[in-house]
């Protein structure tokens, strides 16, 4: 994208074209909570003109990256399977998906941010994926009640997390053997 010919007639005291597209690619670069944080920093060092100018740049790099197929990451240090293999089951992933919905009263996004802040979905997330490994093939009730801590309705919010951060799988469903009814089952990811 240029930005001369996207915005002709730029007044010469705002900043240069290039200028803006490297601000937009500085932000663009970062993603989800990053991203805001770069882009607050950049938006007070600039006129509320050039920011509008930053912003939608940057918004066009992010729809480009998003529809261009990523490249392979190449390393350039020698592969070491053992230490790589370890970070990767210790790592805690991240998990982007909102403990509340957009449509959701205000009080649940209060729940949602206590619950997050102060760590417990993140623990109780470690709990659930350990009660899958532990048992695998139980549907969510069941893995509830090796989870002396969570009801099951705990519990199915983090199998969905779960299942995002690729701890676990769903299975086929089946009959549970304690609510009688039809229940996906669930197994830790590589069984």
């Amino acid at each position: 994208m240029n930005i001369a010919e996207h915005w002709p007639g730029q007044p010469a005291d705002l900043s240069s074209p290039a200028e803006i597209e490297a601000e937009a690619q500085q932000i663009a670069k970062y993603q989800g909570h990053e991203r805001r944080q770069m882009a607050e920093a950049i938006r007070g060092r600039h006129s509320p003109h050039v920011w509008s100018m930053i912003r939608e740049s940057a918004v066009t790099l992010v729809r480009e990256n998003k529809s261009r197929p990523q490249a392979a990451a190449v390393s350039d240090r020698a592969p070491r399977p053992d230490r790589d293999r370890i970070q990767r089951k210790t790592a805690p992933r991240r998990v982007e998906t909102p403990a509340a919905r957009a449509s959701d009263p205000g009080t649940s996004h209060d729940a949602a941010e206590h619950v997050t802040g102060k760590g417990t979905r993140h623990r109780q997330r470690l709990i659930v994926a350990q009660a899958v490994a532990a048992h695998p093939g139980c549907t969510a009730k069941e893995l509830a009640e090796y989870c002396e801590e969570l009801d099951r309705y705990d519990v199915g919010r983090r199998l969905s997390e779960c299942k995002t951060a690729s701890d676990v799988i769903e299975g086929d469903a089946r009959k549970c053997n304690l609510s009688g009814r039809s229940a996906l089952t669930w197994y830790p990811k590589g069984v």
